[in-house]
């Protein structure tokens, strides 16, 4: 009650795993009060990708990988392990809308760091686009702190690799 009617400065900042918010009364007499988050849950209607997630040959031929709508602040890992030299894997993207040049879907040569893919903002009217990989293959979604979207979602399956002729 005695500070009713008075002009509150409120001040807030980020921390990862808390939210701190100082009060500042115009008398210049300091409150400070400090919420503490265990545990947040992703935003409703979003997806939070898992750890590092490895598909061996043999046991995941085939499937689908979606983050659809994603969360901010990303790094998502899917390693494909385990696939002979004469297989491959086939991609099939089949949506993708990510804030442009900020978020990004990644394909990389896992042995040699290459990257053989990178797909970024809305891609709705030139897909499903198909490619085919390496068996050594590892796909990377990052995501910033500031937009999210609708994201992707593609499948893949394991195919006889192109057989390469021999030159004279």
């Amino acid at each position: 009650a005695e500070y009713m009617g008075t002009s509150l400065l409120l001040s807030c900042s980020h921390v990862r795993g808390s939210n701190r918010i100082t009060r500042l009364p115009y008398r210049a007499i300091a409150v400070a009060i400090t919420l503490t988050l265990l545990a947040v849950a992703p935003p409703a209607n979003s997806t939070a990708c898992p750890a590092t997630t490895t598909f061996d040959f043999g046991t995941s031929n085939s499937g689908s990988i979606s983050l659809s709508p994603y969360d901010d602040s990303l790094d998502c890992v899917w390693s494909f392990r385990g696939f002979p030299a004469t297989k491959a894997i086939e991609i099939s993207l089949q949506s993708l809308i990510t804030e442009q040049n900020v978020d990004y879907l990644e394909f990389v040569n896992s042995k040699t760091s290459e990257v053989l893919n990178t797909f970024t903002g809305n891609l709705t009217d030139s897909l499903p686009r198909t490619f085919q990989v390496t068996s050594n293959l590892m796909i990377r979604f990052h995501s910033d702190s500031s937009v999210r979207s609708d994201g992707f979602a593609l499948s893949y399956a394991t195919i006889d690799a192109p057989s390469r002729s021999a030159t004279a």
